[in-house]
């Protein structure tokens, strides 16, 4: 009896899936971890092992113990493969975990790429943050072979790798331009330069600041314009502080219980504010009759704050437009034209920031 043709099984499709990808280049020697492999092909975890095993049969992939699942040999393909047009996003959490403009940057930018035929796919892993990340780097790009690499929040570490191992990559925020690079990130030394004029402009002549240990090019601008004023008895008291409520309180503690306590505050983060307005009205100051406020930072919350923060805005679809145009000349393997991309965010005026107050005042007990 003739044998009938039957319906191709889900295992079945996997598995071409899987093939026709190592066959293109995406997964040259090894397969993503089983967990992100599931995830990117959008099926369950039991429909992929059985995939993985029917392979492992055929001879076309072999599993490493500790390691994961490698490609055993190499299967035939065009011998002209399409080019690469995907890009792969690699940061140390997921995008939940970041700032609300973060994620608006990866939506726009992911709609960018799409319109010119790329696609997009976010990696989370906080081993980019370590000082040794080099073995998790070549496995994880081992895995997947993008036309280019976006960093996020990645530490010096993994973008060293990056550029000493010739990886087509750009970076999101600062970037040492020793590295040689393409990078987009918000000017942080002509902001902090503006933010200075500003104060200076209210009659403020004791300011402080609530910073972080990033934040070192805000404190260069601060000081690029209040150092020029120090003649005329201007200073800025500026503290590093981390996330934690405890430690930004003790900052805000320690500076108002100075001998002259500042006018004005500059913070650098938008979570600060909302613990350094809590923390000043705790110890029955006022904003600004008492002392003015200014955030570097925009959240779509400060709206909601009385008084209005003055505060600095970026544009989340300038800022991927910017990426894009990074990222698409440096996947097709085009000569870098251009280092660095610094923007320089929006001030937003707001009620936070007022007159210097015409008396000293006592510092509060």
């Amino acid at each position: 009896m003739t044998r009938l043709p039957q319906r191709q099984t889900l295992v079945v499709q996997l598995s071409d899936i899987i093939q026709e990808n190592i066959r293109a280049g995406r997964w040259t020697e090894w397969l993503p971890e089983e967990r992100e492999l599931a995830r990117l092909l959008q099926v369950g975890r039991s429909t992929l092992r059985a995939a993985l095993a029917a392979l492992r049969k055929e001879g076309v992939l072999k599993t490493r113990h500790g390691l994961g699942t490698r490609v055993a040999r190499k299967l035939a393909g065009h011998s002209s493969p399409a080019r690469n047009k995907s890009v792969g996003i690699l940061m140390p959490r997921t995008l939940d975990r970041f700032k609300h403009f973060v994620a608006l940057v990866v939506d726009d930018l992911h709609a960018l790429l799409f319109d010119n035929g790329y696609s997009l796919t976010v990696h989370a892993h906080p081993q980019v943050e370590a000082q040794r990340p080099f073995g998790f780097l070549r496995k994880l790009v081992d895995q997947h072979r993008y036309a280019c690499w976006l960093l996020i929040g990645c530490g010096p570490a993994t973008r060293r790798w990056f550029s000493e191992n010739s990886i087509p990559t750009v970076v999101s925020g600062t970037c040492e331009e020793s590295l040689n690079l393409p990078f987009v990130c918000l000017d942080n030394f002509a902001l902090g330069r503006h933010a200075a004029l500003k104060l200076l402009r209210q009659g403020h002549r004791r300011i402080g600041g609530l910073l972080t240990r990033s934040n070192s090019g805000l404190r260069d601008g601060l000081l690029d314009v209040l150092d020029r004023e120090k003649a005329a008895g201007v200073t800025l008291q500026a503290f590093e502080t981390d996330d934690t409520v405890e430690s930004i309180a003790k900052a805000v503690d320690r500076m108002m219980q100075a001998k002259h306590p500042p006018t004005a505050i500059f913070v650098a983060e938008s979570n600060f504010y909302l613990t350094l307005s809590a923390r000043l009205a705790q110890r029955s100051l006022r904003v600004p009759e008492d002392v003015s406020l200014l955030c570097r930072d925009d959240e779509p919350y400060l709206a909601s704050l009385l008084p209005t923060p003055a505060r600095y805005s970026k544009n989340p679809h300038s800022y991927a437009k910017k990426l894009a145009a990074h990222i698409l000349p440096v996947s097709r393997g085009e000569p870098i034209q251009r280092l660095a991309t610094r923007i320089m965010p929006e001030f937003v005026p707001g009620n936070s920031l007022g007159s210097a107050a015409n008396r000293e005042r006592a510092a509060p007990s």
